[in-house]
């Protein structure tokens, strides 16, 4: 069966978005202490602060205080409700209405592959085979503070001061990954099916701060957020949506992948995000003001037309769609900017990588041409088109 591809283009001028959701109060309880993070088991929920763990059984009408002890993550499987707080590591296995201490030692983040538990604590990363109640030292922290430890796909991905660790084999052996992301702290690590995102904190004022990208695995990194200068704590990715939860910004929206950015705050609690969660179809941001949360489905991000020239989308005055995608064929057909049409001199076309590797070049001096994209991998790419002194630029993302 053939694959389709949906082929995302992107101009660079600037669009107007128009958001038709907003984000609500989830519970007015945590409104004055904030909260760390939240867990759904069955159906209960259950969250920490610093105050410890409340529990709700009838999705946060009322709250039950369970756990006397700073929070600082939550995780769940069909057995256990974990939790790491500021005097170790403790699990429920009776929906959080009981709680063992397994490890006295803090820990500031949780995860899981399969029936092995990962958790970040001072000294580096721990593993447990039998649901928290023995550990072992999986990697350390020699040279470098952790941030963050995530898992996607199988594969642990840990945010540090020197760029990111990651390890394929559980936790076997781990390999380092920086190229790109220069001087930056790595505080947050998510993936979808075929990019891996890291939010950042730069070491100097906020410099370099943002969302990187990386389309080879970790391999090479490139900031996807040219405006953004405040550090990302929180990331979050459904389909070709991103989330990117902030420290004093609040939170910004992709929907291409990371192409173009929206701030998303209306309704917020506060603009500082530490952690998000998405349970079903609904999307729970932690804030210093408690949670709000937001319906995923009901997000519209609309680009507002301006005008139309010689039948081609336009949506500024100085702009034109001259690469046009057609998924069927797996093709672009690329029309003669109109900058360039009267060019007495061969006119070169490139396209270049993330990374700015060139893939594709050609000299053409036809209105327009065909080419062909099928082994083109997934990724974003830059197409140029240039006659001597005049280029004119766009990038297209492909997602299979």
């Amino acid at each position: 069966m053939k694959n389709i591809i949906a082929i995302l283009i992107t101009f660079q001028f600037t669009i107007t978005f128009m958001l038709a959701q907003t984000w609500t109060q989830f519970s007015d309880f945590f409104s004055k202490t904030g909260v760390s993070d939240m867990v759904m088991n069955e159906s209960v929920i259950c969250v920490g602060n610093q105050n410890g763990i409340y529990c709700s059984s009838d999705y946060g009408k009322t709250w039950k205080y369970k756990l006397n002890t700073q929070v600082s993550c939550l995780k769940a499987d069909s057995n256990y409700i974990y939790a790491g707080t500021s005097l170790g590591f403790y699990r429920s296995s009776d929906k959080g209405n009981s709680w063992e201490n397994t490890l006295q030692k803090s820990v500031q983040e949780i995860t899981q592959i399969d029936s092995l538990i990962f958790i970040l604590c001072s000294n580096g990363i721990l593993v447990s085979s039998n649901h928290g109640l023995q550990w072992e030292l999986s990697k350390s922290n020699v040279n470098q503070s952790i941030f963050s430890l995530d898992e996607n796909d199988g594969t642990l991905y840990e945010g540090t001061s020197a760029g990111i660790n990651l390890s394929s084999n559980k936790g076997k052996t781990w390999e380092h990954k920086s190229a790109g992301l220069g001087d930056v702290m790595v505080i947050s690590v998510t993936k979808n099916s075929s990019f891996l995102y890291a939010g950042t904190l730069g070491f100097i004022s906020g410099y370099n701060s943002g969302v990187y990208m990386s389309d080879n695995d970790g391999e090479n990194w490139s900031k996807i957020t040219p405006n953004m200068t405040v550090a990302v704590a929180a990331l979050a990715t459904h389909g070709s949506m991103i989330f990117a939860g902030t420290i004093g910004n609040g939170v910004y929206i992709s929907t291409d992948l990371g192409m173009n950015w929206n701030v998303f705050n209306e309704g917020l609690n506060s603009l500082f995000i530490g952690k998000f969660s998405i349970i079903g179809d609904t999307l729970f941001a932690m804030t210093d003001a408690g949670i709000v949360k937001t319906i995923i489905s009901k997000i519209n991000v609309k680009k507002e037309v301006v005008s139309n020239i010689d039948g081609y989308a336009q949506f500024s005055k100085n702009s034109e769609n001259w690469i046009i995608p057609n998924v069927q064929t797996e093709q672009l057909t690329i029309v003669c900017p109109k900058k360039l049409r009267n060019s007495t001199a061969e006119i070169r076309y490139k396209i270049f990588t993330l990374h700015g590797r060139t893939i594709y070049e050609t000299i053409q001096q036809n209105d327009s041409f065909t080419i062909p994209l099928l082994y083109f991998p997934n990724g974003f790419y830059t197409i140029t088109a240039y006659s001597g002194d005049d280029l004119v630029t766009s990038t297209f993302s492909i997602i299979r």
